[in-house]
């Protein structure tokens, strides 16, 4: 999880480019790959300087900026799997 300072960068860089970052993350590529943003630690409230009515409350809220992907064992042991892993990043 980034710290307090981290955190408040990443969310202004999504409040400047919200619309750009909303194209990443729930694009057809993103979601067959990662799903969503991991939400385990999200805050019930808006960050401070931030209105409840934002337009991109659901990913300022957010703590922490992950994704997950889950590699099947015939990936990992393929002479390619580095190229495959790699695609993700």
């Amino acid at each position: 999880m980034p710290e307090p300072e981290q955190v408040s960068t990443i969310r202004q860089e999504i409040d400047y480019c919200l619309d750009e970052f909303k194209s990443i993350v729930k694009s057809s590529v993103f979601k067959k790959t990662f799903g969503d943003l991991d939400r385990e630690a999200e805050l019930s409230r808006p960050p401070k300087g931030y209105s409840p009515e934002h337009p991109g409350l659901e990913y300022l809220k957010l703590k922490s900026f992950t994704v997950t992907a889950a590699v099947d064992d015939d990936t990992l042991l393929n002479k390619n799997s580095i190229k495959s892993i790699l695609k993700h990043y």
